[in-house]
């Protein structure tokens, strides 16, 4: 608390380590996955798709525009590899409690320019999310400064954003399945899960 206000530097903390975490986690798939998925000879060539945006945009420009990307410098099996461990890297600095601007910023760009050329692979919600939170994230922390508790607090507008980013995850996950199934309005569709996912046993 300062001046009777609270000044979230626990939650800070806590929260950037555990964006770290999920970083780590993000960048190691995407080092395990991309060539097989999006790579030259993957299943869902980037080259040939982002070769698609730019014709369907009217130029390369263009189609950084409708999909903004590293990957329109240059696009190869090694920037693919090169990206997701430096990103991997980056996210290992993060969770052990190093964090600054330059640092949050560079895993947002790093991993916002892998969700577009991930095509389907990457189009559900939960990468969104994490490019919305690593965005918000870089205004949390100072410019410079990256140990675990820099002297200036984090503003409080941040948090509050990262608030709503959480009651909007909420509800529409709960407004999307009212919507959907009619399984959700008959209270049915654990019955379903239950009999086809693969859940573990005891």
């Amino acid at each position: 608390m300062t001046g009777g206000r609270p000044s979230f530097w626990l939650t800070r903390f806590a929260l950037l380590r555990l964006l770290g975490v999920v970083y780590v986690f993000a960048f190691l798939a995407a080092a395990r996955q991309l060539v097989p998925l999006v790579g030259h000879d993957g299943l869902t060539p980037a080259d040939t798709f982002m070769e698609a945006v730019a014709r369907a945009s009217g130029s390369r420009w263009d189609g950084f525009l409708r999909l903004p990307s590293l990957f329109w410098l240059h696009l190869s099996d090694s920037t693919l590899l090169a990206c997701s461990w430096t990103g991997f890297t980056l996210a290992l600095v993060v969770a052990a409690g190093f964090a600054n601007a330059f640092v949050l910023g560079a895993l947002w760009v790093l991993y916002a320019s892998i969700v577009p050329v991930g095509q389907e692979w990457y189009g559900y919600g939960w990468e969104i999310q994490l490019v919305e939170t690593g965005f918000l994230a870089i205004f949390l922390v100072p410019l410079v400064d990256g140990r675990p508790f820099p002297r200036r607090a984090p503003p409080a507008a941040v948090i509050w954003l990262l608030r709503w980013l959480i009651a909007r995850i909420m509800w529409g996950a709960g407004l999307i399945k009212l919507r959907g199934d009619p399984c959700w309005r008959q209270l049915t569709c654990l019955d379903w899960h239950y009999e086809t996912q693969p859940i573990p046993n005891p």
